[in-house]
């Protein structure tokens, strides 16, 4: 009975012994359960995510790409080309892809190494018109020069090799006119006439006015530049005049002559029909000399859609230097003669006998002519000021990645998923 009462016990204190000892093997089971296990530290290169279809490889590229290798020097910067950010370059195929510790991406191939930049090149193709005021400077001590108005019209072609930076080549046609004003101009003058009498003329004339007209031919290179819808250009021009007329009037004129061995004097513009009256006179010269001028402009351009605009802005055009006319440009003239440098402005002819009279009037361009008094040009040299307003219509043509206003959105993502990345 005793022996039977401690085999019993005896069984009683193992079978708790075996649930202790499974529940301390349960709780370490569970310990060692819940306990994480060691992984790989995710990487930079891990968190990043690829957007094929927004690469240049499309949505489904032929070629699969292989792993791109981290450094530990690696920056989203340095990576920008494995996503669709702004800076990012075009990357033209297929093979392993990795940024060094110096910072550069490099692009292996089994032929060779590819890096290409944006194709953000754009250019502008276009025509119109400008309406300036116009200051013609005669550099002259008689008179001066009046401000006028001057159409013109162009053609332009403007290159951008990047988003900002470009050059612009064109031509354009200028109709400048310049006005010339001179009051109280005086002068006197002698010859011996086909008699042998020696006669002394004076004259006066109350108003000079020339209108010179200009056709212009000018040929602008230009450097260019652009930032958003703004544009300007700066450079120098190539100015070849095609045609050069000029209007005279003389008003309010006086003519005498004095008879020295008759001791006389006669109001020689009776016979001459200039006192009291005006009298007209034109010509053209023939050739006249190329100008350089400082040329610059500035605007902003009105996007009518994704081909054409509209640029409206100001321009400036100034001659780098005065430019002075020869005589013998002027080749209808009476006076003239080759390699002659200045005529006379205003005197009467010369008759060699009775068969030539009445004398007559022979004048000259105030840009051509003299004093015979002083042997002083009317006109030293002429300058050239244009100011104005410019308006011109483009057809545009963009680089395959040159930011449009239509992709906006896409760009404002872009940069969200930039500073996204940064952040994390």
């Amino acid at each position: 009975m005793i022996l039977g009462t401690m085999i019993i016990r005896g069984i009683n204190n193992g079978i708790k012994s075996i649930v202790a000892l499974a529940i301390v093997m349960g709780n370490a089971f569970c310990a060692s359960a819940a306990k994480p296990v060691p992984t790989a530290p995710k990487t930079f290169l891990d968190s990043l995510q690829f957007n094929y279809e927004s690469s240049i490889w499309g949505k489904d590229p032929d070629v699969p790409l292989e792993p791109l290798r981290q450094t530990t020097q690696s920056t989203l910067k340095d990576l920008s080309y494995y996503g669709v950010f702004e800076d990012a370059p075009l990357l033209s195929t297929d093979r392993t892809i990795f940024v060094d510790t110096s910072y550069h991406v490099q692009i292996h191939t089994t032929k060779r190494e590819v890096l290409q930049e944006k194709d953000e090149t754009h250019s502008h193709i276009g025509a119109g018109g400008s309406l300036g005021a116009t200051w013609m400077t005669y550099n002259s001590n008689f008179g001066e020069g009046k401000v006028s108005l001057s159409p013109s019209a162009h053609l332009m072609y403007d290159y951008y090799l990047n988003r900002n930076w470009g050059f612009m080549v064109g031509v354009n046609f200028s109709f400048t006119t310049g006005t010339f004003i001179a009051n109280n101009y005086s002068d006197e003058y002698s010859y011996v006439d086909y008699e042998g009498d020696l006669l002394n003329f004076k004259y006066k004339v109350g108003e000079i006015e020339e209108i010179n007209k200009l056709v212009l031919l000018d040929v602008p290179i230009t450097l260019s530049y652009t930032t958003g819808k703004l544009f300007g250009h700066a450079g120098l021009k190539v100015g070849v005049p095609v045609k050069l007329k000029y209007d005279q009037t003389l008003k309010d004129c006086d003519f005498t002559c004095e008879i020295p061995a008759y001791n006389t004097t006669m109001n020689h513009g009776l016979a001459l029909g200039l006192n009291g009256n005006e009298s007209k006179f034109n010509g053209e010269f023939s050739s006249s000399p190329i100008m350089i001028m400082f040329t610059a402009d500035a605007g902003y351009r009105f996007k009518i859609n994704d081909m054409f605009s509209i640029n409206a802005g100001i321009f400036f055009d100034k001659a780098l230097y005065r430019i002075k006319f020869k005589a013998d440009s002027d080749e209808d003239n009476i006076q003239f003669a080759k390699n002659k440098d200045v005529y006379d402005f205003l005197k009467t002819s010369k008759p060699k006998d009775e068969s030539e009279l009445p004398a007559y009037l022979i004048h000259s361009s105030v840009l051509s002519g003299q004093q015979m008094t002083t042997k002083q040009r009317i006109a030293q040299s002429l300058g050239y000021t244009n100011l104005g307003l410019k308006i011109t219509v483009t057809f545009d043509r963009y680089g395959k990645d040159y930011p449009r206003e239509k992709y906006s959105d896409d760009e404002n993502s872009g940069e969200s998923t930039l500073t996204a990345l940064e952040n994390e």
